[in-house]
Order: structure tokens, then C-alpha cells, then sequence
């Protein structure tokens, strides 16, 4: 990977997090972090937050395409793939269209297997 393309991830990544803290606003500080959150799960489907994290469903190191479909599919306008310091590998995923956008943390790598 290029140094150019790093820094665009870098930047990415960056502009992800900081559109995070101003979407969940004052409420940011009462979502729980990187970790599985049935609650905040619920908080999702029940739309009480419209912005997702995939780990809440659960980062599985071996396949984590479960926890990164639910959240696409949870009815959340955007969905954040956090940095969990590996690879997220994951099976195709579907997308849909009203999925504003899928934000993810500096140096987030979806690794699709086949």
C-alpha cells in the first residue's frame, strides 16, 4: 500500500470518527465502546440511535461477517467498523441502499473471503 493511499485511509478514518462524535453527540459518552452491547442493539433496532457499531453485535476474529451484516441490516443510517487492532474478514457483505454510509477507524482493513 502506498504511503498516499495510507494517508487517505488515515484521513478517512479520522474525518469517520469526528463525524461519529457529532452524529451521537452528548450521547456519545453514554454508548458503550468496542465491545458486544445487546443493549445498545436494541437502542438500534428500536431506532433510538441511528448509528451502528459492529461490534456491539459481536467482532468475531475468524469471521465477523455476521456482526458487520446485522449491523448493515439494523436499520441504522450509519454503520461504524471500528479499529479492533486486526483485520475484520468477513464473507461477502450486501448493502443496502439506504445505508447513508459505512464509517470506519484509522487503519480498518474488511477483508472479504470467499
Amino acid at each position: 500500500m502506498t504511503s498516499a493511499v495510507r494517508l487517505s485511509l488515515w484521513a478517512a478514518g479520522l474525518i469517520a470518527y469526528m463525524t461519529f462524535l457529532s452524529v451521537a453527540g452528548a450521547d456519545a459518552a453514554k454508548l458503550p465502546g468496542n465491545v458486544k452491547s445487546p443493549e445498545a442493539v436494541g437502542q438500534v433496532l428500536s431506532g433510538q440511535l441511528k448509528t451502528a457499531n459492529a461490534t456491539w453485535w459481536g467482532f468475531d476474529a475468524i469471521d465477523a461477517a455476521d456482526a458487520v451484516q446485522s449491523a448493515v441490516n439494523s436499520g441504522a443510517k450509519k454503520v461504524i467498523i471500528p479499529n479492533m487492532g486486526q483485520d475484520w474478514i468477513v464473507r461477502p457483505i450486501q448493502f443496502p441502499e439506504r445505508l447513508v454510509g459505512v464509517l470506519s477507524g484509522i487503519g480498518v482493513a474488511l477483508v472479504v473471503r470467499w
